[in-house]
């Protein structure tokens, strides 16, 4: 009697890990693809649909936590990129329920830019929003056209973490094949190991010649 006899016969439970990695991967990587354009779209969908308001505002909107960016209409109508942005971050005040302030800063040495319909927008300020919730948003200086969407960061960081949590189900889903792989190899060599057995048994008990 050999010592698989009452038990798991060798290469099983690597076939058994190596199905439920593969598995737990797929189904990781589809999330993770799921994810990865999901978080991309909804920034660029954001700021494809965020309304347009006219200056001077005063309006209260919902935000969810993360960075906003003000951007402002800088073209003339005419084709082409458009020019310098006139709001200063110190025009725009941004309070919570509470009356808190928001940090308000400037839009930085990149500066975005968006088209809506043939009109270019630029960023103006950044709005540093904590959570999420109802916001009140003031801008005095008048005779321009703003639009308030996700910064292009926030859209860029989420897809980033799906990424990489894509390339953590790439490695499992090689460790779940390649244990699949050897669990099947080793299930095939116990058996090649009988036949062989039985062959030389049958010939050993086999009548004896002459």
């Amino acid at each position: 009697m050999t010592g698989t006899t009452g038990g798991l016969r060798p290469g099983r439970p690597l076939v058994a890990w190596g199905a439920v990695l593969t598995i737990a991967a797929l189904l990781g990587g589809t999330a993770s693809v799921i994810g990865i354009v999901v978080s991309a779209g909804r920034s660029v969908l954001n700021a494809a649909t965020a309304p347009v308001h006219p200056t001077p505002l005063d309006r209260t909107m919902t935000f969810e936590e993360g960075s906003y960016v003000l951007f402002e209409r800088t073209d003339d109508g005419t084709p082409g990129p458009g020019g310098e942005t006139s709001i200063l971050p110190g025009r725009v005040e941004v309070t919570d329920t509470a009356g808190r302030r928001v940090t308000v800063t400037g839009p930085g040495s990149s500066r975005q830019t968006i088209g809506r319909g043939g009109r270019t927008f630029t960023g103006a300020a950044r709005i540093t929003v904590p959570e999420d919730g109802a916001y009140r948003i003031r801008i005095t200086q008048g005779g321009a056209e703003v639009v308030v969407a996700h910064d292009a960061g926030h859209g860029f960081i989420a897809a980033l973490v799906w990424v990489f949590v894509g390339l953590g189900c790439g490695l499992v889903l090689v460790l779940g094949v390649a244990l699949l792989g050897m669990g099947f190899a080793r299930g095939r060599r116990l058996q090649d190991g009988r036949r062989h057995g039985d062959g030389s048994r049958r010939i050993e008990s086999g009548p004896a010649g002459g």
